[in-house]
This record gives C-alpha cells, structure tokens and sequence, in this order.
C-alpha cells in the first residue's frame, strides 16, 4: 500500500498501532517495546537518523512553563537491583540545575522510527520527558508526550502529523496532508504538556478553525450536530480563551514545595501564583483575572527549521530511544489535592490523578 493511497482512517488506524494513537502513550514507555506491534519494523540506525533530523519539532513553550525537554538518565538510581527514575531524584535534580544554569537542563528529545509492512510509510516519532507535571486537575511525577510525523519514504513528503492530548474522550490533535511546513510546530499546553498544533501562518498560536487567510491547525473531522462544524481534537485550551486556574498537589498532608526530600523545590519551582488557585471553589469558578497564554521558550533541533519563527532559545540533542529501554521503571508516590473535593466532583478528578 503506498502513502498517497492512505486515507486519514487508514493512517490513524496505523497510528494506533505504533501505541502512542490513545492517552496512555503520553504517560508511559510502552511504545518502545520492540515487539509491541509485528506489522511493525525498526528502521535500521542511519535513515532513522536521517528521518528524525529532517522532521525534527519546533517546540513553542508557554511563558510560565517551568519543566522543559529533558534527559531523565543523569537521575537514574537503583531499586531492587533494577535501573529506575525515583520522582524525587527528577523533580529535585532537574529543579537544582535548573536554578544553578539559568536555562534548561540537558534539553533532549528521543526518536523512534518504524516502518511497515507492504507500505512505504514509516512512523518518525519523537518523545520528550518532563520531570513533572502539573495542570488543573492533574498532576504526577514523570512524563511523557510524544509527536508523530507519518512520511512516505519514496517521496519524502509527510503525511500526517499527530500530537498527543491526554484526554481519553477528545482525539488527539492532527493535520493531514501538512503542505505549509515539512517540520511540525508543537505548542505545548503549560504544566500538562499536551501537544497543539501549528501549521499556518500564525506561528505560536493554535487556530482550531480557519482565520481570514489563514488555514485551521488540526484537520479532525468535525463534532457531528454542533453548529460551526467544530473540529473534534483536543486544541490548546489557554490559547482558546479558556481560563484554566492550576492547583498545588500535596504529598503527605503538605503543599510539594515543603517535602523535606525535595529542598530546591520552593513555590517559584512550580507554576506561578498567578495562575494558581488553592480552594475548591476557586478550581470550579475561576477568578476572571487569570493570565493567558503567551510564548516563551522556543525549541528546536535545527535553527535553520525556526528561521522567521523568532530566536531559538534552545537547540535540543536527538537521542534514540533504545537508549532509554534499560530503564525499567519512572516511580513516585500518590500526588493529592490540597483540598478537599466534593463528593459530586470526585468523579471529574479521579480519573486524572497519577502517581506517573
């Protein structure tokens, strides 16, 4: 089957089967298994180099965003004989390095590539860790978030680009047919990392429907009987107008930042107070004075992929993900709210809240 005869069902389907279409892909490991899919194979070293170079992201960051792109190896310590990232270690280590550098630390991306069969389709996609995570109604140690850049190898064009959303009932964000740009532009959603898209002229916003002269940055087929037509994905709710106030997740009957076992953690290590609430009242009506989202940070592999887009910021190393499959396990204890939730609201929040 060759790409240009794929449909968008029939590239989303193959996007399923790579393991990283759905929710869970953005939390966990599961997708580097080798033999997570048989009608999938690895690209052998170089194209896979080759590939992960060409299509590499351009990642445009929130201005309070505090956990960027990282290597979680420097944090690596033993448990029961086996190689894991304690969230302790993470969040402590990546906060004190941080703060002593004044940038970002190891910025890193990993790739992954894979090919399939009777198709000239391969699947280049980039994961990208953060020490920690922290949003409205949820919060954890550790995470993951992937992008997924779908090319016919004969051609060379992209196919497909896909971002994940963390929601488990609002699909991922996808373009189909991307010919604004060979390089994906992510937005990443502040604290909870969940990728927008940007593939039309307006850079460092996400456009969910078209604008003037411009083209909308996700091709999700539409909701069906809502008027507009609006397109089903997951979008980037602070550059919607949406007021998202962000909650402190206590451990141990504390606010995080007074753990004994994190001292570089103070409150100016986690999302900044204006954009924080710390009652339940105030999580389920918003003060009206929130700050929205603007542009920080800007990310990329090659600064070349960035030109007109501002200066890069910081250009990030590409790193295999073989070289993370020695790492069986990222830990940390149960994260809670730091204040009580209503019965009727339980159900909202349970779902959300992890230990990783």
């Amino acid at each position: 089957m060759n790409a240009p005869d794929l449909t968008r069902r029939q590239l989303l389907a193959i996007a399923a089967g790579t393991g990283t279409a759905g929710v869970a892909g953005a939390y966990g490991l599961g997708a580097f298994d080798r033999d997570a899919d048989a009608s999938t194979t690895e690209m052998d070293d170089e194209r896979s180099r080759e590939l992960a170079e060409q299509f590499a992201p351009v990642y445009y960051f929130d201005a309070f965003e505090k956990w960027f792109p990282t290597d979680p190896r420097p944090y690596e310590s033993e448990a029961d004989g086996d190689p894991v990232v304690d969230g302790f270690d993470a969040l402590e280590g990546y906060t004190e390095q941080f703060r002593e550098a004044e940038a970002p630390p190891n910025p890193t991306v990993f790739y992954r590539v894979v090919t399939y069969e009777d198709s000239t389709l391969a699947a280049v996609q980039y994961w990208w860790y953060a020490a920690f995570d922290q949003f409205s109604v949820n919060f954890h140690w550790h995470d993951w978030e992937v992008t997924q850049v779908f090319v016919d190898v004969e051609s060379g064009e992209p196919k497909l680009f896909v971002a994940s959303s963390h929601s488990r009932k609002v699909p991922n964000n996808e373009f189909l047919g991307p010919e604004t740009t060979q390089v994906p532009r992510v937005l990443p959603e502040l604290g909870s990392h969940s990728g927008g898209l940007s593939v039309n002229d307006i850079r460092d916003q996400f456009s969910r429907s078209p604008i003037e002269d411009t083209i909308a940055d996700v091709t999700n087929d539409a909701l069906e009987d809502v008027v507009g037509e609006i397109p089903a994905a997951y979008g980037l709710p602070r550059d919607e107008g949406f007021r998202l106030p962000y909650v402190v997740p206590e451990l141990g009957g504390e606010p995080i930042y007074e753990h004994e076992d994190l001292q570089a953690v103070d409150k100016a290590a986690l999302i900044d107070e204006t954009l924080t609430v710390r009652s339940f009242d105030e999580l389920a009506e918003p003060p009206g004075d929130l700050p929205q989202r603007e542009t920080g940070r800007l990310f990329a592999f090659d600064p070349e992929d960035a030109e007109g887009e501002g200066e890069v910021d910081v250009i990030y190393e590409l790193v295999p993900t073989a070289e993370l499959e020695h790492i069986t396990a990222f830990t940390g204890p149960q994260l809670s709210f730091e204040f009580a939730i209503p019965e009727a609201g339980e159900d909202l929040v349970s779902g959300h809240i992890t230990t990783t």
